[in-house]
């Protein structure tokens, strides 16, 4: 098993850091439900740790 170091560095790198860039792109949405514009976010998981190590 990896050290708690790498597993720290691992979960930063493929979890929080793309929670990260979705916040921002949610920020950053402006829908117009009136003018037909809807923003959508979908999340589509398909990665495991043992696809990270």
């Amino acid at each position: 098993m990896p050290e708690p170091e790498v597993w720290r560095t691992l979960f930063q790198i493929s979890f929080v850091g793309p929670l990260s860039l979705l916040k921002s792109a949610i920020a950053r949405m402006e829908p117009a439900p009136e003018a037909g514009r809807r923003c959508k976010v979908v999340i589509i998981s398909g990665i495991s740790s043992a696809q990270v190590l």
